[in-house]
């Protein structure tokens, strides 16, 4: 059976500490927005409701709804769960706040070709992008199993649920739409391709 937007919300996680970048990385701008922005401009294409985790107040300036994590200080995983235990839809998009690239083509791609009763999530050349996908709602009572047995690492977290990997290895052959911006080199980087490529991603 398809799986239908009116069936899925959108969460953006933004409550990490952006240590490495030493500014939240959400705000920064890329072409005069800022990332989270751009994210939500994708999403909103794709899913009926966009839904902030942050604990971070400025996030109340997006206009969408803004939730803190329900247990602090465990990354991503906190995060997911937060915003599984949350929601009112079967399914989930999940994407962090740092992939200001993702475009609704993708979204779609993923949607289209994601399991009911697993995580489904983006791989690239066999690398893994947890942070890119589909999460069922009914998986919130894995993810808390695994905080309580302080199993904090998404990727030991998820491969102890099923999980289903869709190649998008296209998707990053000419620009790699799941570029994390986490350093301030990142950042200089990202503001470097926009400047000298011709980027067709349907953002810019």
């Amino acid at each position: 059976m398809k799986i239908q937007k009116k069936h899925i919300t959108g969460y953006i996680l933004a409550g990490g500490k952006s240590s490495r970048m030493g500014q939240d990385k959400g705000h920064l701008l890329l072409a005069d927005l800022p990332m989270t922005a751009h994210i939500i401009r994708q999403m909103n294409v794709c899913v009926d409701e966009i839904i902030i985790v942050s604990g971070h107040a400025s996030y109340h300036n997006y206009n969408i709804s803004v939730i803190p994590d329900i247990i602090p200080n465990v990354g991503p995983v906190g995060g997911i769960f937060t915003a599984l235990s949350h929601s009112c839809t079967p399914f989930n998009l999940i994407v962090s706040c740092d992939t200001p690239f993702i475009t609704s083509e993708a979204i779609t791609h993923l949607i289209r070709h994601a399991k009911h009763n697993a995580i489904s999530f983006a791989s690239v050349n066999h690398q893994k992008h947890p942070l890119f996908g589909l999460y069922p709602t009914h998986a919130k009572h894995h993810f808390r199993n695994q905080i309580e047995n302080n199993q904090i690492r998404l990727q030991k977290a998820i491969e102890n649920f099923p999980y289903v990997e869709i190649k998008m290895d296209e998707w990053a052959q000419e620009f790699d739409i799941f570029r994390n911006i986490n350093t301030p080199e990142d950042y200089l980087q990202a503001k470097k391709i926009l400047k000298y490529e011709n980027i067709h991603t349907g953002i810019w």
